[in-house]
């Protein structure tokens, strides 16, 4: 189950940018971008790199731990972060849950 979240959404810049979750839901997250129309094609074929452009879109995404993930959201880094069901109970007074996936 993927869950995504959602933390004070900058209208100030003009490309959006996605925190997501490295291992288990790495995979899944990437299957539903792919499906969804997204370029996401560097995520496929990531190596060592943590940041990439989506090829299509207008998004940034950065891989990052599940813990890392919602930091990078509450400090603004990440506009929105894609987290398990585990790390929203464990953070529960600082995330929104916005969708299940």
């Amino acid at each position: 189950m993927i869950r995504l979240t959602l933390y004070g959404l900058r209208r100030d810049r003009k490309s959006l940018s996605i925190a997501l979750t490295k291992g288990g839901l790495e995979k899944q997250t990437v299957e539903r971008l792919a499906a969804a129309g997204y370029g996401i094609e560097a995520l496929k074929d990531k190596g060592r790199q943590l940041v990439f452009q989506d090829q299509i879109k207008d998004i940034r995404y950065f891989l990052v731990k599940a813990n890392d993930c919602i930091t990078y959201v509450n400090h603004g880094v990440a506009d929105i972060g894609v987290v398990g069901k585990d790390t929203l109970l464990e953070n529960m007074n600082e995330t929104y849950e916005l969708l299940d996936l």
